[in-house]
């Protein structure tokens, strides 16, 4: 037999954030199947809150099989552990199922176990309270930093000598000429305001770039890591810019600095935060504004805020 499903994605009753979708990604439901029989089948229905309280149904799938093991799903796995049943479907929206962003919706789970005779399932549980969800547009959230410039960083990966040479990125070559000779895994950062800079021995000093020149290709000694933005001006404080297409608010905020883990980017191929300097924890807080003290020179950090 199997019993009303809990642990239900998403649900307003799933914890922060969880009761919250945003209809243009791609549809992924979950739950937890209770009972002593495995889960044969399985049907979900969408239905639009009116303002008046009252339902219209969006949407209403078959009965449907997908992602069910042979022999059914269990709730628990051989060891008696809970397992949640996740219902998926890669580049489907929620936008086809009739779900648009801005509204409430409420959604039923109807479950079937046994072994369907001529398509019909001989037991079925549905859900008796139906869960309710928001769906919001995703919010955009970055770090406003004042006075940089946009550029990208680079790791040398091949020792390279004194002399005039060039970059090709995105098809735009910059030409330059290095005064020092650089070791592999020093860095190279191509600014988009003709001025480059290196580091060597843990020391930045700067490069003129040019679109015109000559020189030697040296793109293939580098490793590419990512989009970089380079101060021009010491950042002693960060601000969160933050934007929400319903104007939803938000209730709290966190902020981590950590320096960058040079090794394990190179060897990832993407910028990876190595240790973690200063945490704020979760803070229940409106104010996207944080000014740490404890920046030094010379050092490339990762600046997050969630």
């Amino acid at each position: 037999m199997i019993y009303q499903p809990s642990n239900i994605i998403p649900s307003n009753f799933a914890g922060v954030g969880l009761g919250t979708v945003d209809a243009t990604k791609d549809i992924t439901i979950s739950w937890q199947v209770n009972g002593n029989s495995p889960m044969t089948a399985f049907q979900i229905t969408i239905y639009l809150i009116n303002s008046n309280g009252t339902l219209t149904q969006v949407h209403a799938t078959e009965i449907l099989t997908e992602g069910i093991p042979s022999g059914g799903f269990y709730g628990k796995d051989g060891k008696g552990n809970p397992q949640q049943f996740v219902y998926s479907l890669p580049d489907t929206p929620w936008t086809t199922w009739g779900v648009v962003n801005g509204n409430e919706y409420q959604l039923s789970i109807t479950q079937y176990w046994g072994n369907p005779t001529n398509g019909n399932y001989p037991f079925s549980v549905e859900q008796y309270s139906n869960s309710a969800f928001v769906t919001r547009a995703t919010p955009n959230l970055r770090v406003d930093l004042d006075d940089y410039i946009e550029s990208d960083l680079y790791f040398v990966t091949t020792p390279i000598a004194v002399g005039n040479y060039y970059i090709i990125n995105d098809d735009i070559i910059e030409y330059f000429y290095l005064p020092e000779s650089l070791a592999v895994n020093d860095i190279i950062i191509i600014a988009y305001n003709d001025i480059g800079y290196y580091r060597k021995n843990g020391v930045w000093r700067n490069i003129s770039l040019s679109t015109t020149g000559s020189g030697t290709n040296i793109t293939d000694s580098l490793l590419y890591l990512a989009y970089f933005p380079t101060y021009t001006a010491p950042q002693t404080s960060f601000t969160g810019i933050y934007s929400q297409a319903q104007g939803d608010t938000i209730n709290s905020v966190e902020w981590k600095i950590s320096l960058l883990d040079e090794q394990e980017s190179i060897q990832k191929t993407a910028p990876v935060s190595g240790q973690i300097l200063y945490d704020t924890n979760v803070v229940n807080t409106q104010q996207l504004f944080f000014t740490p003290n404890f920046l030094q020179s010379n050092n490339i950090y990762v600046v997050s805020c969630t």
